[in-house]
């Protein structure tokens, strides 16, 4: 330390230096920002959705299977364990979620600040105030907590070619195997994305990098790739049904579709795209921000941290926006989050401008204009919130009107919708219902309840529509459920008279060469973005 500097240190009292804001604790306290805003805002009462139940039906004890299929890795199970061995309940749940969210945006966020500074906590403040992370954070979906973790890995490797310490690169390859425990196909964007950023930055040590990258990858993979073998037949027999489950295939042009969801709702395929006019400033105020953070030339270490989070997020974007995949906003959240740390260098770059020249009016404006966004981001994941609400509070109704009905006997139920839910909130054995079909079932269902009932099941059918909602549910007794989101719910019960080959049951693939419904959204490559002011 200089003289002028140890001068200052002794000038200066311990109890203000002890609690000066230093960039990683500006990291800790975004976390802790977010957390606020997610409970004041999002809340802690989301009904479960589909994925979730399946995978606190892997973990939490009395609860009936759901079939984990192809597409799905097992990381989240043990995310959700601690609570899902305590029954899962909903509210404690929910808790849980958005302390690992909180901590994992810290953990993120951490190497960055190391990297380039107050760039690292102004990062975590940026990714802290967005709608989507604040909405997702009580959620059990592994997109965010992979976003985190792909965040942190490109931290680490930055870091890593700075200093060449050990750690960093174990780091980085620790991030690497969680980001594939999650989510497997991110891990190989991620790392495409990082490759480059290694060999322009470490240069001749790049390959230590790389096998970092590969070895973290392999470890994050290898329990999908023990269950690919022992469950499906191979890693690529996997992979091919995974993607025949998958929502991707459509015809439509991606990118007008996410920019159709820039405030909401986080999924969906539009025959009409709209972008508001504020939304678009938002978009080019925060292009604006990244490239001046990637420009400036006052901070060599901002300005590569800028440069190497940008090329890793449109490397984990490309494949949703370029390559015609599911339309989700949770699908690009690994993206957003990267690209938060070239949002967050323009920020210390304005910021540092504004008060280099003095001007308080300025740096005045630039608090307010951020206040406001970041109410509005609060308000977005609020309104986003509440219109999922009635939807998913729905199953909850049908499981608990069902549960009633079948009076602690044994059952099971078709279902043409939320059939997990249902089946989480109600104790029955659950499978999806084709109402085209003659049997009710499909030849790849994974229970028949005609055989189910010959073992002393109840069996019923929840639809919607004029009694009977398909032929095959003609001759069922059926009674109307009220008070149910949408309305027009019928619960229909199996007469007892009938035997093994009357519906539902599974008929020979044969007879049958319509699968289930996929799960895919509709095409819309006609489709063309309007600019708006509202909705």
């Amino acid at each position: 330390m200089t003289e002028v500097g140890q001068a200052t240190a002794r000038a200066t009292p311990r109890s203000a230096r002890r609690w000066s804001l230093t960039p990683v604790g500006l990291v800790t306290l975004a976390g802790v920002v977010f957390a606020a805003l997610t409970v004041v805002f999002v809340g802690l009462d989301r009904e479960l959705r589909w994925d979730e139940v399946t995978y606190l039906a892997q973990v939490t004890p009395g609860q009936p299977d759901v079939w984990f299929g192809p597409q799905r890795a097992r990381g989240m199970t043990i995310v959700v364990l601690p609570v899902a061995l305590l029954g899962a309940p909903l509210t404690l749940l929910r808790i849980w979620m958005v302390l690992v969210s909180s901590v994992a945006l810290v953990v993120a966020f951490r190497p960055w600040a190391k990297v380039a500074g107050w760039t690292g906590g102004a990062a975590a403040l940026v990714a802290a105030a967005g709608w989507v992370p604040q909405y997702f954070a009580v959620e059990l979906y592994p997109n965010l907590l992979a976003g985190f973790a792909a965040a942190a890995a490109a931290g680490h490797l930055v870091l890593w070619c700075r200093d060449r310490a050990t750690r960093d690169l174990v780091l980085t390859a620790l991030g690497v195997a969680v980001v594939a425990w999650l989510r497997p196909s991110e891990s190989v964007w991620l790392a495409t994305g990082l490759t480059p950023v290694v060999v322009a930055l470490a240069r001749r040590d790049a390959w230590r990098g790389i096998l970092a990258l590969a070895a973290g990858g392999f470890v994050g993979w290898l329990p999908w790739l023990v269950e690919a073998i022992l469950r499906f037949g191979g890693p690529f027999a996997r992979l091919g049904a995974a993607a025949g489950e998958s929502a991707s295939g459509a015809d439509r042009n991606s990118l007008i579709q996410y920019l159709n969801l820039v405030e909401g709702p986080v999924r969906q395929v539009s025959a009409d795209p709209v972008l508001t006019y504020r939304a678009l400033a938002l978009l080019v105020g925060l292009a604006l921000l990244a490239l001046l953070g990637m420009a400036q030339r006052v901070d060599a270490p901002r300005r590569r941290a800028a440069v190497a989070a940008t090329v890793t997020a449109v490397a984990m974007a490309a494949p949703y926006l370029v390559l015609n995949a599911g339309i989700n906003l949770r699908y690009i959240l690994p993206a957003l989050l990267l690209a938060a740390v070239p949002v967050g260098a323009g920020v210390v770059t304005l910021t540092g401008a504004l008060r280099r020249s003095g001007s308080v009016a300025g740096l005045a404006v630039a608090v307010v204009v951020a206040l406001v966004v970041v109410g509005w981001q609060g308000v977005l994941a609020r309104n986003n919130s509440e219109e999922i609400a009635p939807l998913q509070a729905r199953a909850r109704g049908l499981g608990e009107y069902l549960a009633a009905e079948a009076g602690g006997d044994p059952c099971a139920f078709l279902s043409e919708t939320q059939w997990p839910e249902i089946q989480w909130h109600s104790g029955c054995l659950g499978e999806v219902i084709h109402l085209d079909a003659p049997l009710l079932q499909c030849h790849d269902a994974r229970r028949d309840l005609a055989a189910l009932a010959e073992d002393g099941y109840r069996v019923f059918a929840i639809s919607r529509g004029r009694p009977p909602a398909g032929p095959g549910l003609t001759g069922w007794d059926v009674q109307p459920v009220e008070g149910v989101e949408g309305g027009g719910w019928g619960l229909y019960e199996r007469p007892e008279d009938f035997g093994p080959d009357d519906p539902p049951t599974i008929p020979d693939p044969a007879d049958s060469p319509t699968p289930c419904p996929p799960s895919r959204a509709p095409d819309a490559g006609d489709a063309s973005l309007e600019l708006r002011w509202n909705r």
